[in-house]
């Protein structure tokens, strides 16, 4: 991973690394004379300097950015120079030091570095165990002026989220509640249900936020396509997608706000939807204590320490590593250059929502480091005497929307998965030859490796070996998934076409299995095959194990229940064949065949 390359200067620049860029306001001197390519000077931070400022191309930014300020810039124009700095860190933290890191940050300006062909895919492993849900599922456009206005509360993960814990059920009485996943123990502890849950983490461990026994079914998911949302999606009243997944498979693209900075964006992009007359925002610190040095939700909510920053020191402070910063409520707390960008990006949302939409906007657990000038520090109790929520309208409003939607070209896509699993096939082919390869210089660096980059990015691995290991396991499993799509549309197209679908389950699950496979496919048919019978009179359709090999291969697709796979789980992992599903997983998503 590449260390972030952003540092701030007051008068005098002594070391410079003479790559980074440069940006100079006022009279300040360097130690050592860099490239003058290297740098941009202004005499000052006046508005004419912020506005060039903001019209710099971003390429120049790629090896880093330093700011050099003059003290008596800072002195007569700090709320400029903030500004500058705050612009300065946030196009060099989004658009160039993210798109480094091994994973699949978007690079909308290529200014990242090449992570490899396959450092996506454990995300297209997501978008593929997702497909049944995007397939029928709407996008989040569809809630655009078709939900009743309403006023909005957003739990973010901040540790100043427990100082809401004397008014979080009257406030959640009166406010559409918005939070993420990390907020969701929250809700639960204190017994209170979010209206809308945002999901925009596409790392496994994202699952493990989501309480198993937590009703969910009065709840509202909005995710990016490619999260991990196996484990969860089914317990929430319905789901909105916040991107188009298949752009090519609609008629536009669409997101709401969206940004691999913080899960705060797209936070205040479901906000927006509701075009709230007031948003009250809790727990948006974007900023922690030295003794809690966590930023989510458990953390203390004000370190007390009453001392202050300097105007010059508050700058100076913003650097790659964890730095001091002044909070809203006049304390000293700490950030990174990550937060501190994104509390940026939140601000220039929520300026807008005041502007656009004429929303008041309130942080109401003001220990953060979020501008009060956009978002006014407030009191929760002075919102418990707003009028109560009328949820049922909302979520009859929600559930209308729900239904009416444009849905993806399925044939475009499932026209693309016989390519994609011949390249899946291919590249496990090459796996195989490079495990067995003695070159340690073949190994290094192959491109098959940045299959497991997003994995090992988070979880370092020790060597090239296992990092080959991880690439194999996440390559088997797009394999595998790209092959169950490929079943389930051929299951799909034969059942409407009234083909003959084999099942493989015991006698006593035949009529249970065929009413559910009546009402989900009208015009399927099916014909029942069981191999071991605690009847021996049942010989009818009965297949002799031994014939299972041979059986499999001549179907294209073959329905089995969980009983009867765990019965043959001897033998099934070791048949080349991968036509298989499993009747009950089936049954479990929403397509195919018939959708609520």
């Amino acid at each position: 991973m590449q260390k972030k390359n952003f540092k701030t200067e007051i008068d005098h620049l002594d070391i410079y690394d003479g790559k980074a860029l440069v940006v100079v306001l006022g009279e300040c001197t360097f130690g050592k004379a860099p490239d003058p390519d290297h740098v941009i000077r202004y005499p000052d931070a006046s508005q004419e300097t912020v506005r060039k400022i903001g019209e710099l191309d971003l390429t120049l930014m790629r090896p880093g950015v330093w700011l050099l300020v003059s003290s008596e810039v800072v002195r007569q124009q700090f709320e400029q120079v903030r500004l500058i700095q705050k612009h300065l860190a946030f196009c060099y933290v989004k658009f160039v030091w993210f798109p480094q890191q091994d994973t699949s940050t978007p690079d909308p300006l290529g200014l990242g570095e090449d992570k490899g062909p396959l450092a996506y895919m454990a995300y297209q492993n997501n978008k593929l165990d997702n497909l049944p849900n995007l397939l029928t599922r709407p996008r989040s456009k569809v809630l655009e002026n078709s939900i009743p206005k309403c006023p909005v509360l957003l739990l973010a993960p901040g540790p100043s989220l427990n100082g809401l814990l004397p008014y979080i059920k009257q406030l959640n009485e009166r406010f559409v509640t918005l939070c993420l996943s990390r907020t969701l123990r929250f809700c639960k502890e204190h017994d209170i249900t979010p209206d809308v849950v945002v999901q925009l983490d596409t790392h496994g461990e994202q699952q493990n936020f989501y309480p198993e026994d937590m009703d969910l079914s009065q709840s509202w998911l909005l995710a990016l396509s490619c999260v991990p949302a196996r484990k969860y999606i089914n317990r929430f009243a319905g789901v909105f997608w916040i991107d188009t997944f298949e752009p090519g498979a609609f008629k536009d693209r669409y997101e709401i706000r969206n940004s691999w900075l913080s899960s705060l964006i797209p936070l205040l992009g479901a906000a927006e939807l509701f075009r709230p007359s007031r948003l009250l925002m809790a727990g948006s610190d974007l900023a922690y204590t030295d003794t809690s040095r966590t930023y989510f939700n458990g953390g203390q909510a004000d370190s007390g320490q009453k001392q202050t920053l300097t105007d010059v020191q508050a700058l100076s402070a913003v650097n790659w590593h964890h730095f001091s910063v002044r909070l809203s409520n006049g304390n000293i707390g700490k950030t990174c250059l990550q937060l501190f960008v994104t509390a940026y990006e939140a601000e220039t949302i929520i300026s807008g929502m005041t502007q656009n939409q004429n929303t008041a906007c309130y942080n109401i657990t003001p220990s953060g480091i979020l501008d009060p000038a956009v978002l006014e520090p407030a009191n929760p109790s002075d919102f418990i005497q707003q009028p109560l929520l009328d949820r049922a309208v909302l979520h009859k409003a929600m559930k209308r929307a729900s239904m009416v939607y444009d849905l993806p070209d399925a044939g475009l896509i499932k026209r693309s998965l016989p390519e994609q699993l011949q390249q899946a096939e291919a590249m496990l082919r090459q796996a195989d030859a490079l495990s067995t390869s003695a070159d340690a210089n073949i190994l290094a660096g192959n491109p098959l490796l940045s299959a497991g980059k997003l994995i090992s990015h988070l979880h370092p691995v020790p060597d090239d070996q296992t990092q080959l290991h991880l690439s194999r396991k996440i390559l088997e499993r797009y394999r595998d998934l790209l092959q169950k799509n490929i079943n389930l549309f051929r299951l799909n197209d034969w059942s409407l076409r009234g083909k003959t679908v084999e099942i493989l389950c015991f006698p006593d699950e035949t009529d249970s299995f065929a009413s559910a496979l009546k009402a989900r496919f009208p015009q399927g048919k099916w014909n029942f095959n069981h191999t071991w019978s605690v009847d021996s009179a049942a010989i009818e359709n009965q297949l002799p194990a031994s014939r299972l090999p041979k059986f499999l291969h001549a179907n294209p697709v073959t329905l089995i229940s969980r009983r009867y796979a765990q019965a043959a789980d001897y033998l099934l992992p070791l048949l080349p064949a991968r036509t298989t599903l499993v009747l009950e997983e089936v049954f479990e998503q929403p397509w195919p065949g018939k959708t609520d």
